[in-house]
């Protein structure tokens, strides 16, 4: 951690929980986007009501 070698639980404990809770954070930050690209710019409630509008087939024995 920082450079340096530990052995206390704590400590490390601390360093991962830090590292997991900001990874997802930076990622997405890093995450280049063409704002001119449509596709950047949809509306997360419309794109689920586009694809999930109609009602899923009936499952039946020959699908599996």
């Amino acid at each position: 951690m920082n450079n340096t070698i530990t052995n206390n639980p704590r400590e490390i404990a601390i360093t991962l929980n830090d590292y997991f809770l900001t990874v997802a954070d930076n990622v997405i930050a890093n995450i280049k986007r063409d704002n001119s690209d449509p596709r950047h710019n949809v509306n997360l409630s419309y794109y689920l009501f586009i694809n999930f509008n109609s009602p899923f087939p009936e499952l039946n024995g020959t699908m599996l």
